[in-house]
């Protein structure tokens, strides 16, 4: 999670998907609040990007509803330069025409998938 500043979740190294993870995961996701302003900057959203790449993980799932800089998908491209990493990005709720292309240029040269969830799409 991050907004000005990058934050673990209170884990710095990727846990198995069990049961038990997965309810000790969900208040704390319950928790989190968006604030702060990192509309059109990179570092912000390139710390994010570096911290997981460090996990090691197989798959980042990046969602977001507002504007990154531009610079990011080579950022990202040249942090999976092996592509060992797959990248699915979701456009939550506004997302302005730049950065939703931007998400699905991250998607598609990262083996991933993009998906916009619309206000429609809340609740179910």
């Amino acid at each position: 999670m991050f907004s000005e500043e990058v934050d673990v979740l209170g884990a710095e190294h990727l846990l198995a998907a069990t049961a038990e993870n997965k309810r000790e995961l969900l208040p704390k996701i319950d928790a989190v609040r968006a604030q702060g302003e990192n509309d059109g900057q990179l570092l912000p959203f390139q710390h994010g990007f570096e911290r997981a790449f460090a996990m090691k993980p197989e798959l980042i799932v990046f969602l977001t509803d507002g504007q990154f800089d531009p610079e990011l998908v080579k950022v990202v491209k040249n942090l999976n330069k092996e592509g060992k990493v797959k990248i699915s990005t979701i456009a939550y709720v506004r997302i302005d025409p730049g950065s939703a292309e931007q998400l699905k240029q991250i998607a598609s040269e990262n083996g991933g998938q993009y998906k916009f969830v619309g206000g429609a799409d809340l609740g179910r």
